[in-house]
């Protein structure tokens, strides 16, 4: 079994047509990459069959064909030279690394963990909450909560924020799911508390993030919505949702309609977004 403890510094940067790799530092300039022993290092690449999925990460030891991505000087004996070296353009690398593959990599029980994980069970996100944003446009209120039934449909309502939800935490009792802004990259280890009450995770879209310090890209790079060129922001620090909800009276198309949990307990949801119901962002959820 893979365990993920061997060092907790990382800087990752993402372009899910391209690659994913994580680093010790944050800058191009410096050429932190090292290898001290035989491991994966943290790099993934898309593969070459048009899946557009990305592979060769840690993971990828636990399928059945075990190998993972390492740095050309890899301390693996069995390290040999990567076609993504030519497949793809503008690696995250300093320029004096090139990208191998090795099975022996994948040999060393303690890897590393890189922060962004999709689900962590027992875990509270505790900063960087998304907060209701009022009619007048300035005035911020409480915290953005939604009432669901489940944890996936808490993670697919950042999903479908990407460029502005950064991550989300759902309190498993109360079945509340809370939102946090993309800030919440940056840093993300000294942002987490355990809670076994609770269930967290990261926006798989994040362009980057960093698990200590400060993200190795801006606010604008980090609004970029996925698969285009247009950011969800103007660039300046988020502090509330495009999704959030004020007050709104009875006979408003966006009032949020009771319902029942599988917990017997009557909850007011917010409706789901439609041209021909509620359609304003601020007041409607994206999915149903």
């Amino acid at each position: 079994m893979t365990v993920f403890a061997a060092n907790d510094e990382f800087y990752c940067m993402k372009d899910t047509d391209k690659f994913q790799i994580c680093r010790p530092c944050n800058s191009l300039k410096t050429p932190c990459e090292e290898t001290k022993k035989c491991k994966c290092d943290n790099m993934k690449m898309i593969k070459n069959d048009g899946s557009g999925e990305l592979y060769g990460g840690p993971e990828e030891c636990k399928t059945d064909d075990p190998f993972c991505f390492v740095y050309d000087i890899s301390k693996c004996g069995d390290a040999d030279y990567s076609s993504a070296n030519e497949r793809i353009d503008k690696l995250w690398l300093h320029e004096d690394r090139e990208v191998y593959y090795s099975y022996e990599a994948c040999d060393e029980k303690k890897q590393d963990r890189v922060g962004n994980e999709e689900f962590l069970d027992g875990v509270k996100i505790t900063k960087d909450q998304m907060r209701v944003i009022k009619d007048n446009e300035v005035d911020l209120g409480e915290e953005l909560t939604f009432y669901m039934n489940t944890h996936q449909e808490c993670a697919d309502e950042c999903k479908f924020r990407s460029g502005l939800c950064g991550a989300w935490s759902f309190d498993k009792n109360e079945e509340e799911c809370h939102l946090h802004t993309i800030n919440v990259n940056c840093g993300q280890f000294g942002k987490q508390a355990s809670d076994s009450n609770w269930i967290s995770g990261y926006n798989q879209f994040n362009p980057c993030w960093s698990t200590k310090n400060d993200c190795p890209c801006d606010v604008a790079a980090r609004q970029k919505k996925p698969g285009t060129a247009h950011a969800a922001g103007d660039g300046s620090t988020p502090l509330h949702a495009s999704g959030a909800v004020g007050k709104v009276n009875s006979n408003n198309k966006c009032q949020c309609k009771s319902f029942k949990t599988r917990r017997g307990r009557t909850r007011c949801r917010k409706p789901a977004c439609a041209k021909d119901g509620c359609s304003d962002e601020r007041k409607c959820r994206k999915r149903d």
